[in-house]
């Protein structure tokens, strides 16, 4: 009787476990009801000033979509995934167009309003890599962003002064089979562009664009090292009449930093138009931080540095010799030996005509 009792007890327990599974299952456990997976919603809009509208091209984050205007200057894009997303509406033969941030909601339509179209410059270049044999090669498919940041030129005539990019202006373009990119009808001011491709250094350029001009803006990648560092050693002597190792120097000054990728690139004339309205004509990024690593030669001309993985430029400065400098690539947990042979310092041949150098 106590048998047939537990057996019957234990039948129970497994019916009710049974129960409780198939009702998670059905109804989900530990969390309440499933989640509705995000579904794509849409971005419409109206273009007001279109000359012909058949002409003009949308792009969605850089990538151009199979959405026209219609007579009215409407468009509607669809299946835009939910998130943040940038809308480029160009027309390359006036180089005019519009680049707008939306956030698209899951299975929503997102109206950005009546559109006007605004005349711009470009900002174009080609993307290509540094192969094992030291040659480029195009890198196709690789995303260039550009992003508005603060006018850095400074200013004596604030009335002159071309206004700044609306805040905040995001530009992307992806680069075709020969590497080649083109970003269009974009506002007046100053804009980072980066590029960033795994396996390679990132690379990031400053330049000043101008309505009706090109900017160029080439990217050469190379590619990244393994987190780590390494050590750079040598020795630094005089040349000696055929320009080999002398006698070591002593207390020579041997500096090693990092070969910057930040390379402001400005069209000369911009540079020349700056000078004419009285501004500095130079651009620079906001900021230059260089990481250097320095030491003195010892009694036997050596020095050794330890330094970040990666590419390094090492200098050498000693009075009396000319100044030199060397690029060296440093792997992490390794030594680079990089020697140098220093020329004496010779003093240029005066100037005819100049001070001292005159006739009678």
């Amino acid at each position: 009787m106590g048998k047939a009792r537990n057996r019957n007890q234990v039948v129970a327990v497994v019916a009710a476990m049974a129960l409780l599974v198939g009702v998670c299952l059905v109804a989900g456990c530990g969390g309440g009801a499933t989640s509705t997976p995000p579904r794509s919603g849409s971005v419409t809009g109206q273009v007001l000033n279109a000359q012909d509208p058949s002409t003009v091209l949308i792009q969605l984050d850089g990538q151009q979509v199979d959405v026209a205007l219609d007579s009215e200057g409407n468009f509607a894009i669809p299946n835009v995934p939910p998130g943040e997303h940038i809308i480029s509406i160009v027309d390359p033969t006036t180089n005019s167009g519009a680049h707008l941030g939306v956030n698209v909601g899951s299975g929503e339509a997102s109206d950005v309003g009546d559109v006007t179209l605004a005349f711009g410059g470009l900002i174009a270049g080609i993307v290509s890599q540094v192969t094992d044999s030291g040659a480029l090669q195009p890198m196709g498919n690789v995303q260039v962003v550009a992003e508005s940041v603060e006018n850095v030129i400074v200013g004596t005539k604030p009335r002159q002064e071309p206004p700044p990019p609306p805040s905040g202006v995001r530009l992307v373009a992806f680069s075709a089979e020969d590497g080649s990119y083109t970003m269009r009808a974009v506002p007046t001011g100053e804009y980072q562009v980066s590029v960033v491709v795994p396996g390679f250094e990132a690379a990031i350029q400053w330049v000043w664009v101008d309505v009706g001009r090109t900017t160029p803006c080439d990217f050469i990648l190379r590619p990244s090292f393994e987190p780590g560092v390494g050590t750079v050693q040598g020795t630094v002597t005089a040349a000696d009449s055929t320009g080999g190792a002398g006698a070591p120097i002593v207390g020579a000054l041997v500096s090693i930093y990092s070969q910057s990728p930040y390379q402001p690139v400005v069209p000369p004339e911009t540079v020349a138009e700056a000078a004419r309205m009285g501004r500095q004509g130079m651009i620079v990024p906001p900021y230059f931080e260089w990481t250097v690593f320095a030491t003195l030669t010892d009694n036997q001309g050596h020095y050794s540095l330890n330094v970040p993985a990666g590419y390094q430029t090492v200098e050498v400065y000693a009075e009396g010799y000319e100044w030199t400098s060397q690029p060296v690539e440093v792997q992490a947990n390794e030594t680079v030996t990089v020697d140098f042979a220093l020329q004496p310092w010779s003093e240029p041949p005066p100037v005819p005509g100049g001070s001292g150098g005159g006739t009678g």
